[in-house]
């Protein structure tokens, strides 16, 4: 879709119709205080006219810290639009991936055990998701791609990147994949990585589980269920 008109007087914020919502391109130029007050004053001209839209923001070079970002997710929320992902971060000139992804969901606020960011592609090199809640991979997370969560990550295939779940320090986090053979994993502190020894043939397909018993990571198949930690 073509892009939407400016409105005059807020000057440096981008509006744009897709396919899968909206998305909103940031001037990379102002401060984030002076960014904060275009964007707030776009939406009050706007007169929730995007009320319900999935919402892209791109911040270009720009990066926010934790506390701005979640600034930018609540404002969002106030005027009933629903933040998917931000993106934000230099391009990485060795990979044609794209810039680093911070991805948001619309949830509840009050329970971060229930947020929830789908990924429904395949990760790959030099792409990253950091998400408050859990994350889940319909597609391989490849060499060279990363995940941190706060809470569990399932990946629906082969998970060789870099993945850290519970990464606030939940060690009741869990790591599970169709084929876990990581360059690091991480559950809250504790720290592990794919083992140097061949996977039997006869166990190949079947899907794993990491998770923090007596203060290490064990990684085992998992059939349905989840034995005593």
């Amino acid at each position: 879709m073509s892009e939407l008109k400016q409105t005059a007087g807020v000057p440096d914020i981008h509006f744009k119709g897709t396919r899968e919502g909206v998305l909103i391109v940031v001037s990379e130029t102002s401060n984030f205080s002076i960014m904060m007050e275009n964007l707030k004053e776009r939406l009050r001209m706007t007169k929730g006219f995007f009320a319900g839209s999935d919402v892209t923001i791109d911040l270009g070079k720009r990066l926010l810290d934790s506390q701005e970002l979640q600034s930018l997710e609540e404002l969002m929320s106030e005027n009933n639009m629903n933040l998917v992902q931000i993106v934000q971060g230099p391009m990485k000139e060795e990979t044609k991936s794209g810039p680093v992804l911070r991805s948001f969901a619309r949830v509840n606020q009050n329970r971060s055990s229930d947020r929830t960011y789908w990924v429904k592609k395949t990760l790959r090199s030099g792409q990253k998701v950091n998400f408050d809640g859990n994350v889940v991979v319909i597609g391989d997370v490849n060499p060279g791609a990363e995940i941190v969560a706060s809470g569990d990550v399932v990946v629906f295939g082969v998970l060789k990147g870099v993945v850290h779940a519970g990464a606030t320090g939940n060690d009741r986090a869990i790591v599970a994949a169709g084929g876990l053979r990581p360059i690091q994993l991480r559950i809250a502190q504790y720290i592990t990585r794919a083992p140097d020894e061949k996977k039997d043939q006869k166990l190949e397909g079947i899907s794993e589980i990491a998770y923090v018993k007596e203060e290490m990571i064990v990684v085992e198949h998992y059939y349905g269920f989840l034995r005593n930690r």
